[in-house]
């Protein structure tokens, strides 16, 4: 059985990408190429809510990445500073996984995405 992204999808309110460009803390102002206002389930087909999607990406210097969670039809709960995944691709150890340390469900690299998939094919990639 091949197992596949979520994908489900969210719009931020204008208010939280707002709040994405001025997170306190010891975070650098965001780029506006940073600040990501529709979101998308990044994690494996899942039975229940919570989504995780990438809300805030941060510079190299930083670690991990601003994730934000949600229940289907919500905004989100919450705004979550999260350090990347550690574990390495076995078969390819150049390759990292691209959720937050701890995630439920596979890693990135085991994950088909059919979105993306029929982008590259649109886009000659494949």
């Amino acid at each position: 059985m091949e197992r596949r992204v979520c994908g489900a999808h969210i719009e931020l309110h204008a208010a939280y990408e707002d709040a994405l460009r001025i997170i306190p803390g010891s975070l650098p102002a965001a780029n506006p190429y940073e600040v990501h206002g529709r979101l998308r389930c990044a994690l494996e087909v899942h039975a229940a809510d919570p989504h995780y999607g990438i809300a805030r990406s941060l510079p190299m210097d930083c670690p991990g990445e601003v994730w934000a969670c949600w229940s289907d039809g919500h905004q989100p709960s919450g705004l979550l500073t999260l350090s990347d995944c550690t574990t390495r691709n076995p078969v390819d150890a150049d390759e990292a996984c691209l959720l937050f340390n701890q995630h439920p469900g596979g890693h990135s690299w085991a994950l088909s995405d059919p979105d993306e998939d029929a982008l590259r094919a649109r886009l000659g990639l494949l």
